[in-house]
């Protein structure tokens, strides 16, 4: 999913995802059942308006679940 201010963020985006948006999306999507604890899910399209390091959103994205792309990523999906 998209993830396009990955920080801290006053209010709601309307066109993109903020950080919370996007961990709120997936915690829906998990209650669903339509994402399991098994699915690799990504954060991605990610803006450098959040203020954070790679780094720092990587240990963010971890603590929820999901992985944090970067430019230049490739994914395997074998």
């Amino acid at each position: 999913m998209e993830c396009t201010h990955f920080g801290p963020h006053p209010g709601e985006m309307r066109h993109h995802m903020a950080y919370r948006q996007f961990v709120e999306t997936l915690q829906r999507l998990r209650d669903y059942g339509i994402v399991s604890e098994r699915s690799k899910v990504f954060a991605m399209h990610i803006g450098d308006n959040g203020g954070l390091t790679h780094l720092e959103a990587q240990e963010m994205g971890e603590a929820q679940g999901f992985i944090v792309g970067y430019d230049g990523m490739v994914l395997d999906l074998d």
